[in-house]
């Protein structure tokens, strides 16, 4: 499969936050700030929105927290079928965006059916297109392990930053 990866000498930039970092439970606030468009990337993020009593519009999960392997990822694709989010799998290789992963993402956010995506590979980058295809207004949570979750109120300036981060990644095959 050809993705788009991120080249060693980007990864620095690639680690700044998008957006405020925020410590400790993310839940209350996105509560308060009641988006139009939810979502949330990475395992841990997931589970506090759909623990807070949140439904995304799209999550991304891919079982595993700071590289090691997450317990429970069962009950999150429980808690996503209780709140009726249709689940869907999706192949998308470390360190990069697969073609399939980018449609999954976008296509979730345009029918605005909700979704949990399990990823076999790793969801980090999937906040990207995540950014990139959200409406304007709406709002992307990710992780940032060992910090807290970084929160990215959508408007036409980071949609187009987040495109344009996405060509900064090279074709690459992985298979």
């Amino acid at each position: 499969m050809i993705a788009l990866s991120l080249p060693a000498r980007a990864r620095p930039d690639f680690k700044w936050p998008r957006g405020p970092i925020y410590r400790g439970r993310v839940g209350g606030l996105l509560a308060r700030l009641n988006p139009t468009t939810l979502s949330c990337i990475g395992d841990v993020v997931t589970r506090t929105c759909l623990g807070s009593g949140l439904r995304p519009t799209l999550a991304a999960i891919d079982g595993f927290t700071r590289r090691g392997v997450e317990a429970g990822i069962d009950d999150l694709v429980g808690s996503a079928s209780r709140f009726g989010m249709r689940v869907y799998r999706v192949v998308n290789p470390r360190g990069a965006l697969s073609v399939d992963a980018v449609e999954a993402v976008c296509g979730a956010l345009g029918s605005r059916e909700p979704t949990l995506l399990l990823v076999d590979g790793e969801e980090d980058l999937l906040a990207l297109p995540a950014i990139a295809c959200t409406p304007e207004g709406g709002i992307v949570v990710y992780g940032a392990p060992g910090v807290g979750a970084v929160v990215v109120r959508v408007d036409l300036a980071r949609a187009r930053e987040a495109q344009l981060r996405m060509l900064m990644l090279a074709p690459r095959w992985h298979g």
